[in-house]
């Protein structure tokens, strides 16, 4: 388990250097809206992006934060799976 922490906080590290411009979609909502129009489970996200579906679904709907490099993340899946390299 300390292996799995330290490699995840040293990938994390690399992450939070990345310089988030813009939020793919203007709104949360919209990640929501895209989420269920392709049939992405919150579950997905969530483990994609090392989050709860609580969170990622608190987020969506406005009632809480997440940090910026999450929503890179979260942006990253949305490309990632739009180009295929995701699946169902």
């Amino acid at each position: 388990m300390r292996f799995f922490s330290l490699l995840f906080f040293k990938n994390a590290k690399k992450i939070k250097k990345l310089k988030v411009v813009d939020m793919m979609f203007e709104k949360r909502e919209d990640y929501k809206i895209w989420r269920k129009k392709h049939n992405i489970r919150l579950w997905d996200v969530a483990k994609y992006i090392n989050l709860s579906e609580g969170t990622i679904s608190r987020w969506e709907n406005n009632m809480r934060d997440i940090p910026e490099w999450k929503i890179e993340l979260y942006d990253r899946f949305i490309q990632e799976y739009e180009k295929g390299k995701i699946h169902e």
